[in-house]
This record gives C-alpha cells, structure tokens and sequence, in this order.
C-alpha cells in the first residue's frame, strides 16, 4: 500500500499522536533550557516522562499506520 493513502485515510487520529509528540518535545526543550533552575530529581522525572510519551507517540502512530484502525 501507498503510504500516503494510509496516512490520508487515518489522518484525524495520527493528529493525536502528532500533538503528544510536539507537546513532549515542547517539554524536553524547556527541561533541558531551565534544568539549572530545577531540582534533579524533577528535572530527571520530566525527561524520563517526555522521552516515554515521545516514544509512545512513535508506537502509536507506527500502529496505526500499518497495524490498525482497518476501515
């Protein structure tokens, strides 16, 4: 199959994955910047926090794309 089509036909849900993704990655980015302002533990738990819903993200949309959602 097409990979374009297959991103045409489930784009509403792949919008959801996206938007975690960019929101995960917001939050790294402002993480890394003001880390010497917050305490290591908490610094630490964001990271590891976003690293897990970026990756999650990636799954997501993995599956869905080639897995799931067959209409």
């Amino acid at each position: 199959m097409d990979i374009f089509i297959l991103i045409k036909e489930r784009f509403p849900l792949l919008v959801v994955f996206i938007a975690i993704i960019l929101a995960s990655l917001l939050l790294l980015f402002v993480t890394w910047k003001r880390r010497a302002y917050l305490p290591k533990v908490l610094s630490l738990a964001i990271t590891t926090l976003s690293l897990v819903l970026i990756i999650a993200g990636l799954y997501g949309m993995i599956f869905l794309l080639f897995f799931g959602y067959n209409s």
